[in-house]
């Protein structure tokens, strides 16, 4: 696990992180200027048009090549494809996550008829509150940690080595290993416990403070998610690459 842990570090050069963390960030800001240009004519209304695909294609760009550079497949495809990859991946897990999120919809009048449906006994240990949360907690690990864990090995390894019936087979056997449901869980588990503390958190109550206090809490937050997706991305990318050195040794 100590040589895992040190092959994924390996992986994430410097070049690699500073991209990540400026490069998204410059495309954020961008895509938040973007929605300050004024439209009230049509050539501005072309030009709101050209930035906004500029910064949803900049961005998609950028996430695919630092995948492919974290992965260092021996035959990558072309960029475009890997892009296209990657839009089809995006509307796969909006359909999965927007499929999940209609579960939460009606899990109140579940938590009620399931409530009503036990015994005098029952009832007081699955109360409608418990029912209610528990769904609640269901829903949110399949939309925040089951849903990526399924899905992020197969999309790492077709984006950085093409869609063909080794890159399935890969991704599908990393699914398999113990340690990559757990890295998964811990990372996106910090990912998602770590966004209300600090955006809730509120240790100074001047005005001029505040102000300072939410720049800083939200660049470490940028930061830290910044930081623990990219190392996810390399460790998955580590484990791809090992299975493909077992089944495609070197001569």
């Amino acid at each position: 696990m100590k040589s895992l842990l040190s092959a994924t570090l390996h992986r994430i050069h410097r070049g690699t992180l500073l991209l990540q963390i400026f490069g998204t960030a410059g495309f954020l800001l961008l895509g938040c200027l973007w929605l300050e240009i004024p439209d009230s004519h049509l050539w501005q209304l072309a030009f709101t048009v050209l930035v906004g695909l500029v910064v949803v294609v900049g961005l998609l760009l950028l996430q695919v090549i630092i995948v492919r550079r974290l992965r260092q497949a021996l035959q990558p495809p072309p960029i475009w494809l890997s892009a296209v990859l990657a839009v089809a991946w995006i509307i796969i897990l909006m359909l999965l996550c927007g499929s999940i999120a209609r579960l939460g919809i009606n899990s109140d009048v579940r938590a009620s008829y399931w409530n009503s449906q036990l015994g005098p006994y029952l009832r007081t240990i699955f109360t409608y509150p418990r029912l209610s949360a528990w769904q609640d907690d269901a829903i949110s690990f399949a939309y925040w940690i089951l849903v990526p864990s399924l899905l992020l090995p197969c999309v790492i390894e077709t984006i950085a080595s093409g869609v063909s019936a080794a890159s399935w087979r890969s991704g599908l056997r990393i699914l398999r290993l113990w340690y990559h449901w757990v890295a998964v869980i811990v990372i996106l588990w910090f990912v998602y416990w770590i966004q209300p503390k600090l955006l809730d958190w509120h240790p100074l109550h001047t005005v001029r403070g505040e102000l300072v206090s939410v720049v800083l809490r939200f660049a470490f937050l940028y930061c830290a998610e910044m930081l623990a997706l990219t190392f996810l991305i390399a460790f998955i990318a580590e484990l791809l690459s090992r299975d493909h050195a077992v089944r495609y040794p070197a001569p």
